[in-house]
């Protein structure tokens, strides 16, 4: 049979079980045995701050900050170096060296100069050769720069006649042309003045005395004679103008 409580009763058991469960003690310092607490590190002061810069006055207002100044150098002490010791006089020998001796020199042989082909003579050539006064004068026939045997004898006997040292020549030669085309007459004059060259060369001149100007159809104004010739002339030194030799007189035909 379940037994029944009052009211009361049951309100006297809740409170008498509160108070047993309030009676619980906690010892706070039972922590601190088993850790220690550290040492507190001592408080540092904060650094002072600097005092603001005094205002600037009115007008100032928008002045620019002045330039910092760069710092100082420190000048570098100059190295001083070592002076070498003065070189010694040179020596002067006592006696002057000897004349140095010089080989004699080599001898090179050299090979002569040939002279070039006489001309081919032609007997129907209407070649006349005629005496100045200081030289001899060839005409040519019109577009013709060959020789007949009657020229050619006259060039040889001038040749030796005026051969003298110191004697060099002149070969004048002209040719008659077209205003149209100046470059045919100086070939011709050039073919003429090179058979005479040739004639005397193999008479015994050698090329170093003899002088060609072919001048084509540039006949002076003043000069005598036709266009198509060509001038020997002799030209003789101050030194040799006592000795200076006649020309040939041509042969007759």
């Amino acid at each position: 049979m379940r037994k029944s409580f009052p009211p009361l009763a049951v309100l006297t058991l809740l409170l008498a079980g509160s108070q047993a469960a309030a009676q619980v003690t906690v010892n706070p310092n039972a922590l601190d045995q088993l850790n220690p607490p550290k040492a507190a590190a001592p408080a540092t002061k904060p650094p002072p701050k600097k005092a603001a810069p005094p205002p600037h006055p009115a007008g100032a207002a928008h002045a620019p900050a002045p330039a910092a100044k760069p710092p100082a150098t420190v000048a570098a002490k100059p190295q001083v170096l070592p002076v070498p010791p003065p070189a010694p006089p040179p020596l002067v020998p006592l006696a002057p060296p000897p004349p140095p001796v010089i080989p004699a020199p080599v001898a090179v042989p050299m090979r002569p100069v040939s002279p070039p082909p006489p001309p081919t003579l032609a007997a129907d050539a209407p070649d006349r050769a005629m005496l100045l006064p200081d030289g001899v004068r060839i005409t040519f026939g019109a577009d013709r720069s060959d020789l007949n045997p009657a020229a050619d004898e006259v060039l040889k006997a001038f040749v030796a006649n005026t051969a003298k040292p110191g004697i060099t020549y002149t070969i004048l030669s002209y040719a008659a042309g077209t205003p149209d085309d100046a470059s045919i007459a100086r070939r011709l004059s050039l073919a003429r003045a090179l058979t005479v060259r040739s004639v005397l060369i193999n008479a015994g001149l050698t090329s170093e005395r003899i002088y060609v100007k072919a001048l084509g159809s540039n006949v002076p104004a003043d000069a005598d004679g036709p266009a198509d010739r060509t001038d020997i002339l002799v030209n003789v030194s101050p030194q040799n103008a006592a000795e200076a030799p006649s020309a040939p007189k041509p042969p007759t035909p």
